[in-house]
């Protein structure tokens, strides 16, 4: 004959395993909200990307010493089109003059390319702060804020180049004359000769003989 089996539990033991239900159970929800890490894009470098019709940039950035200096545009540029494309540089001001300046590169098709050779003069912002600039292709204006960064680290040889220079060269004008007689003597005639020729320097020559029979 068997006797019932009376389990008895402890309230102390009943209140951990309540508990431990429910961290389980909360652990569970954050798990189920929270995506992974591995997951949500990020920028890898110091850079910002920018795209305006079939131009993508990638890691923009200026380079700068202080402000009021010359920053230098660094980072690359694709052309993801299937035809040729450019794509101009330009500071805000100078996107919204009537004549806009800037520095234009030009792209084959599927072509990437480091950017170079892209100066912007004056800088208003200072390393460490955010500075805009413009991309202006066929597809429009995109106006982007970049980072400011010294020149330094990675950055050390990226360095502003002085810009073209105009040299204006004053032509001289030498004159020189030299004259010549010769006398001498011969059966009979009388001949006299005058050259003058004209450049940069001007020589004259006279040659006289004369002959007395």
């Amino acid at each position: 004959m068997h006797r019932p089996v009376t389990l008895t539990l402890h309230p102390r033991r009943i209140v951990v395993a309540a508990g431990t239900l429910l961290a389980g159970a909360a652990l569970a929800a954050c798990a189920s909200f929270s995506p992974t890490q591995t997951n949500v894009p990020y920028l890898q470098s110091d850079g910002v990307p920018a795209n305006v019709g079939p131009i993508e940039a990638r890691n923009l950035l200026v380079v700068a010493q202080s402000t009021g200096a010359t920053g230098v545009l660094s980072g690359s540029i694709i052309n993801s089109g299937s035809s040729p494309a450019s794509v101009t540089f330009l500071t805000v001001a100078d996107s919204q003059g009537s004549s806009a300046n800037g520095t234009t590169l030009q792209l084959g098709p599927h072509q990437q390319q480091v950017i170079t050779g892209v100066q912007f003069t004056d800088l208003k912002a200072s390393p460490g702060a955010l500075t805009g600039i413009v991309l202006k292709t066929t597809a429009g204006l995109l106006n982007v804020q970049v980072p400011v960064l010294l020149p330094t680290g990675i950055y050390s040889t990226i360095t502003a180049t002085a810009g073209p220079s105009t040299a204006t060269t004053a032509a001289t004008t030498g004159s020189a004359t030299t004259a010549t007689t010769t006398t001498g003597s011969a059966t009979s005639g009388t001949a006299t000769g005058t050259a003058t020729t004209t450049g940069s320097a001007t020589s004259v020559g006279t040659a006289t003989t004369s002959t007395t029979g």
